[in-house]
């Protein structure tokens, strides 16, 4: 059986999203932070990054 791609493969990187879907914009030093605050690397940053834009999305289309 293997997982869908939709679902990120780590708790740290749906934490990651759910901590930038409620910052008001990114900043600059944004991979850092993410890499030094919940241990990411450079993949899992970016589907980090994704699955927040995906958060967003759906707040603003079901809230």
């Amino acid at each position: 059986m293997t997982v869908p791609r939709d679902i990120p493969s780590s708790p740290k990187i749906i934490r990651a999203a759910q901590y930038l879907a409620e910052l008001p914009k990114f900043e600059n030093g944004l991979r850092r932070d993410l890499r030094e605050n919940f241990g990411l690397e450079a993949h899992q940053i970016s589907e980090a990054i994704a699955l927040s834009a995906k958060m967003r999305a759906n707040r603003r289309a079901f809230s």
